[in-house]
């Protein structure tokens, strides 16, 4: 994936478009911080997951395409 521009940034998150480079398909990459004031986020950001898992089937509800790691942060890949 490549990273695109930013869109939105906001308390917890930054969303950026980001582009497969083998089919060209556009996606939204959230960027969730894993620790905010020296506190781990790791609960609030797999409580984020699960709902998006468990909404996959609802066509009001964003899809999570996939979820990637680094040290600090997470990225989940949306439509």
């Amino acid at each position: 994936m490549d990273e695109g521009e930013k869109k939105e940034k906001g308390k917890f998150a930054a969303v950026r478009k980001a582009v497969h480079r083998k089919t060209g398909m556009s996606f939204a990459a959230k960027f969730l911080r894993r620790r905010r004031r020296a506190q781990s986020q790791a609960k609030d950001i797999c409580h984020e997951i699960a709902v998006l898992m468990l909404c996959s089937d609802s066509e009001h509800i964003v899809k999570l395409h996939s979820v990637h790691e680094t040290q600090s942060e997470i990225a989940l890949i949306l439509e």
